[in-house]
């Protein structure tokens, strides 16, 4: 679902139990969840983009060379999370959540 639509369906459930929500939990907890949510997007393009990139070049000539690729891929993955992430606080983490995933997601294939 998209962030304000989101955004719109939590603060009008919470009204709709008879709650008078915070604005601010409201936006912070649909921004959590929007987040996750493209977190494993980002973490799947990244697999999908790095396994295209490798394949049929490994072995590589060098470090450098397979440096090159992550760095495509990532670059990649990052930008798709600066569009569509909710920031709530620019300095979230989310670019350092996202390489552990996909650490994670490398590490644990």
């Amino acid at each position: 679902m998209a962030g304000f639509a989101c955004l719109a369906t939590h603060y009008v459930a919470e009204l709709s139990c008879g709650h008078s929500p915070c604005i601010e939990t409201v936006v912070t907890s649909t921004a959590q969840e929007v987040n996750e949510h493209l977190l494993k997007d980002c973490v799947t393009l990244y697999s999908q983009l790095i396994e295209k990139e490798v394949a049929g070049k490994l072995p590589v000539e060098n470090d450098d060379e397979l440096k090159t690729m992550h760095e495509r891929c990532e670059k990649q993955a990052h930008q798709l999370l600066k569009q569509q992430a909710m920031v709530v606080d620019l300095d979230s983490g989310l670019g350092h959540q996202l390489s552990v995933s996909r650490t994670n997601y490398v590490i644990y294939k």
